[in-house]
């Protein structure tokens, strides 16, 4: 457990002298805890599985009591929320509950209530904050409590956070965060594309996005970050406000709005200035190719369409350029990219195929 952990950090750290060295045998144990845990909840799964009222329930993890975000997300089961049908929301307790198809967002109210659209959901007991209003010396005591929001390829759908910050969640994306946040804190995990507004508080304390490769800290503000880990690049768009972009070497990036960061496996590379409205039209289901080639489009239109798309080797390195709605007809979609690329698509193993033409 966490103890376990620390006693096998600060064994191993002895020898240790550099803080960067120190940091990387921390990240080892827990990726060495993480997989351990992993390997017992596949051995335990194989054993039962329950389902109540549409509500199936994972394993629950162990109990944490204010339990540090990243150590929270290293100990959470692997779930690929690429290959899922629908938009699960799973609660602290590991009870996952499946989002109606035309579910549109996702609210927390500030007592860490969830309501989907309009509709209260129905969250299986766990102790969860209620309605009753508490005292601030009871809720400095109470457990922080994580959701989980997936969203498969195909989907995309608008988080609301207790703290009033409002998040659009774009196709196969991940996000973990707290029900009710800290008073001293607001950190959110991500794993995959998000867009968010983040909600100043009077108190003015700092919110900050965390993922594998970088943390991005801000107070008030709008940006853009695409972080799969899936991908070797990471890149954080400003529309306003300014932020802070830290990468996995603890060097600091400051940006301004119109800027764009860019990480290459958790590195920084560079930084430059951009059409901010290319970067987040996907909100409006509006799909953006800036110079892309034909292999890093498939994956994009894989994401978005959530069906299997793949390319020729001769054609995989023809740059695109040009904005599609991705809310048309797939063939018209598809049609429109061949058209100026010089392209043909063929039907394969239930997708799309690009050949020369």
């Amino acid at each position: 457990m966490l103890g376990e952990q620390l006693l096998a950090f600060l064994r191993e750290q002895e020898d240790v002298q550099h803080p960067l060295q120190r940091e990387e045998v921390w990240q080892r144990i827990v990726r060495r805890h993480r997989q351990q845990k992993l390997r017992r909840l596949m051995t335990w799964s194989t054993v039962a599985a329950a389902v109540l009222v549409g509500v199936l329930f994972l394993l629950p993890l162990e109990k944490r009591t204010s339990a540090d975000l990243m150590e929270y997300v290293a100990g959470l089961q692997q779930v690929d929320a690429e290959k899922s049908n629908s938009v699960r929301l799973v609660t602290s307790s590991g009870a996952s509950i499946a989002l109606q198809e035309k579910t549109q967002s996702v609210t927390y109210d500030r007592e860490g209530l969830a309501y989907a659209d309009d509709k209260r959901l129905e969250v299986p007991a766990e102790g969860v904050n209620t309605a009753t209003k508490e005292s601030t010396a009871d809720k400095a005591q109470e457990e922080v409590k994580y959701n989980r929001l997936l969203v498969p390829l195909g989907k995309h759908i608008r988080l609301a956070l207790s703290d009033g910050s409002v998040l659009d969640v774009n196709a196969g994306s991940e996000v973990v965060y707290p029900t009710v946040f800290p008073e001293d804190k607001r950190e959110i995990f991500v794993n995959g594309e998000i867009f968010i507004d983040v909600k100043k508080t009077d108190k003015g304390t700092p919110f900050v996005v965390r993922t594998s490769r970088c943390d991005v800290r801000v107070l008030g503000t709008a940006f853009n970050v695409r972080a799969y880990d899936s991908d070797a690049r990471t890149e954080v768009v400003l529309q306003r406000g300014v932020v802070e972009v830290e990468d996995q070497h603890k060097h600091v990036v400051r940006m301004k709005p119109d800027e764009r960061t860019i990480l290459v496996q958790g590195q920084y590379k560079m930084k430059d200035v951009v059409d901010v409205d290319r970067y987040i039209l996907w909100r409006e289901g509006m799909l953006v190719f800036d110079g892309e080639t034909v292999d890093q489009a498939v994956r994009k239109l894989n994401r978005f369409y959530g069906i299997p798309f793949s390319c020729d080797s001769r054609v995989r390195g023809i740059r695109l350029y040009g904005k599609l709605d991705i809310n048309e007809p797939i063939e018209s979609v598809l049609s429109a990219i061949c058209s100026t690329a010089g392209l043909r698509y063929e039907m394969k193993d239930n997708g799309y195929n690009f050949v020369s033409n």
